[in-house]
């Protein structure tokens, strides 16, 4: 229990010099402060002085009360009457400044109460001034808390709204779907029947075709065959007629034909001329000798052509082009 009581008494002494403290902190905060608590103190100062010379004197004419009661000593009678001239002057000054410190303490008191009114008066602004701040401050907050409540409630609101949104929007994609492949199941089912149907006709209709085409087959081999032994006929006319128009066109070149300039030419690199019926003839394979070739052009333009054959296939292909080469040396 003693070490308690110790401990709380030393937690009380700590309580009141912190709360000492604060205090004088926040009395002499600023410059102004200060200056007024340090004249209050200086006078303070002054009072307590003027108290303890009041105590002296007090003690002092205590002391010349005691000494006129003491038994009369053998003086002389001058020695006496200054001695209570000179006790009576010391009294009145004495006196005079007692009654002068007392009027400057009762100066000091008032002022020092003034002082204490004025403090009393700042203390008391300053301690409305912190409830006020205090009060502000929990209004802000409450005012901070009632709209953050309120954001929060719109910010629910707003995620109940998207979530209502969501699942109504998941509803119709749902729906949508289901309806979706409903129509492909039908357009399916549907789809299937028109293709079976339509394989039904359609091998309906391939087997006439193929009826057809087999008829159609047999009467095309027959014309073919037919075609066939009319074309060799007429090819055999063609290439006939064809190779006499070419035998007789060379055998009139060769006939003009100086061949000076191509003696030293193989026979199997002679020019090759093309002619077409109505144009001036043309290399088509140069022997590599100029001279060899114009001479040969030249017996070309020097030749009248034979006449052209009655065959029309001969015809066509003399208009399309012949290649005359010669292979024989000059």
């Amino acid at each position: 229990m003693t070490r308690n009581d110790s401990h709380m008494r030393k937690a009380t002494k700590k309580a009141v010099f912190d709360q000492i403290k604060l205090i004088y902190v926040s009395v002499t905060k600023t410059f102004e402060r200060r200056s007024f608590v340090y004249s209050v103190l200086l006078h303070i100062g002054l009072l307590i002085g003027l108290v303890a010379l009041k105590a002296i004197l007090q003690s002092n004419k205590q002391t010349l009360n005691l000494t006129a009661n003491l038994p009369l000593v053998n003086i002389s009678n001058k020695e006496i009457v200054q001695a209570q001239a000179i006790s009576s002057e010391d009294l009145d000054k004495e006196l005079k400044a007692y009654q002068a410190v007392q009027q400057v303490y009762e100066q000091q008191q008032i002022q020092a109460r003034k002082r204490q009114d004025k403090i009393k008066e700042m203390e008391e602004k300053l301690t409305q001034a912190k409830q006020e701040a205090v009060r502000q401050e929990q209004l802000r907050l409450a005012e901070e808390a009632k709209q953050k409540a309120q954001e929060e409630k719109l910010k629910i609101q707003v995620e109940e709204k998207k979530q209502q949104v969501l699942r109504e929007k998941a509803q119709k994609e749902q729906k949508e779907k289901e309806q979706k492949l409903k129509q492909e199941a039908q357009s399916k089912a549907a789809e299937l029947e028109r293709q079976k149907v339509l394989k039904l006709e359609q091998q309906a209709q391939a087997k006439v075709r193929q009826q057809e085409a087999l008829k159609a087959l047999q009467q095309s081999a027959l014309n073919d065959l037919n075609a066939q032994s009319a074309e060799l006929a007429a090819q055999s006319a063609t290439q006939k007629a064809l190779q006499t128009y070419a035998q007789a066109y060379k055998a009139r070149i060769e006939a003009v034909w100086i061949m000076d300039d191509c003696r030293k030419i193989s026979a199997n690199q002679l020019p090759t001329v093309t002619v077409i019926p109505g144009r001036t003839p043309t290399i088509f394979v140069s022997s590599g000798n100029m001279q060899c070739d114009r001479s040969l052009l030249l017996a070309f333009k020097n030749v009248q052509a034979p006449t052209l054959p009655n065959d029309i296939g001969a015809k066509k292909l003399i208009s399309e082009g012949i290649d005359f080469q010669f292979g024989e040396q000059g």
